[in-house]
């Protein structure tokens, strides 16, 4: 692809951030149009696995990210109801041979991430509306009035994607069924219990996660996993009762009601699923991370696959003059690995028992070899056009 092609990426996200940081850093025009009017902080923790910390590393973000995350040391797996340990996985050997995992607040990364951009990369409260393809350059409508123009533009924008809508049609994503309970709150309102870095407590079918966000260990964060049949598609979260959380939660161990009596306010959030997309671009179009492949949360990867895909595609783009291969690359790339993790944080039993997590966490998504396309057959058109 050209150099100082012009790039429209929608959604200023943790991928679309991370694309628009590689784009720049490769001589690329990148702009990020984000719907909020403003950065808000957003969402609670994050857990940057040791293949995300390679892409961060890598794109020269590492050290700008605050130093108040934590570098767990303690990853416990521990029954329900009685304590006993399931697994308790070997972190620090793993440190070692994949990398570092670091676990902060997702405002800090999203703030080190929007600090690696040019000034003025990002515009806010850019609601997309609508995009015409069909000239010579992509054309985008916002919901201001305003417009813009690009070589090229990228779906970042998540899992209720406009993007994914305008290329493909009304696809939205499938409620899985599962709600998660979410809350942070200062450790010190636990009084005197002091918890393991990470604990997933596992019910027969909910899960309870407890983990400190900082490395002062001072900032508690809880995430669930629990049953519910329906969910008002239109409502994104919720606020709810602590008695609620606790009702779902009656009868696991004291630990986990003590956690849950220490929350002053939980919210409830519907976790999302869609099956994996044969189309990820047409035309001057492409989509990556959520806008592709949502996943549920039960590995922690969906803000790395976004991470990884900004690499391959990039990757791509430098690799190929025409857009439209760069395109097909990429996916062709990306399709197998993203599927697999999607289809294994479907079954919720990640880490639940011991396991190599080594094809998850030991990938280097820069030196993953670049697969060329297939050849196709006369009269046969590639798959993924």
């Amino acid at each position: 692809m050209r150099a100082k092609a012009r790039v429209a990426i929608v959604g200023a996200g943790l991928g679309g951030t991370t694309l628009a940081t590689l784009l720049q850093n490769n001589g690329y025009e990148a702009r990020v149009y984000e719907q909020s009017p403003q950065f808000i902080k957003l969402g609670f923790g994050i857990d940057l696995s040791a293949n995300a910390m390679r892409v961060m590393h890598k794109i020269g973000l590492e050290d700008r990210m605050p130093r108040r995350g934590l570098m767990p040391i303690s990853r416990q797996n521990r029954e329900w109801k009685t304590g006993r340990m399931m697994y308790d996985q070997p972190v620090t050997d793993w440190h070692g041979k994949y990398g570092p995992d670091l676990v902060m607040p997702r405002s800090d990364l999203q703030t080190a991430l929007i600090a690696g951009l040019l000034p003025g990369t990002i515009e806010w409260g850019k609601q997309l509306v609508d995009l015409d393809d069909g000239g010579r350059l992509p054309r985008l409508y916002f919901a201001d009035g305003s417009e813009a123009e690009a070589d090229f533009v990228v779906g970042a924008d998540g899992v209720s994607s406009r993007m994914r809508e305008i290329l493909l049609g009304p696809t939205p994503p499938d409620f899985s069924g599962v709600v998660a309970f979410r809350t942070a709150y200062p450790s010190a309102r636990l009084g005197n219990l002091r918890v393991a870095d990470s604990t997933k407590w596992w019910g027969e079918d909910r899960h309870f996660i407890i983990y400190y966000l900082t490395a002062a260990r001072d900032l508690i964060c809880v995430i669930s996993g629990s049953k519910q049949d329906s969910w008002d598609m239109s409502v994104s979260s919720m606020p709810v009762t602590v008695d609620e959380v606790r009702d779902t939660y009656k009868g696991f161990h004291a630990e986990v009601q003590r956690v849950i009596d220490a929350a002053p306010e939980f919210s409830k959030w519907p976790l999302f699923v869609h099956d994996p997309l044969l189309l990820w671009s047409r035309g001057n179009v492409v989509l990556l991370g959520d806008a592709c492949h949502p996943m549920r949360p039960h590995m922690g990867q969906g803000a790395a696959m976004a991470m990884e895909d900004a690499v391959m595609l990039t990757r791509c783009l430098n690799e190929e003059s025409d857009l439209q291969r760069a395109f097909e690359r990429y996916r062709f790339n990306r399709i197998d690995r993203t599927a697999a993790i999607q289809k294994e944080s479907q079954k919720n039993t990640w880490m639940k028992y011991e396991m190599d997590p080594g094809w998850v966490y030991g990938y280097d998504v820069f030196a993953a070899p670049l697969r060329p396309l297939p050849k196709q057959k006369p009269g046969i058109e590639h798959a993924v056009r």
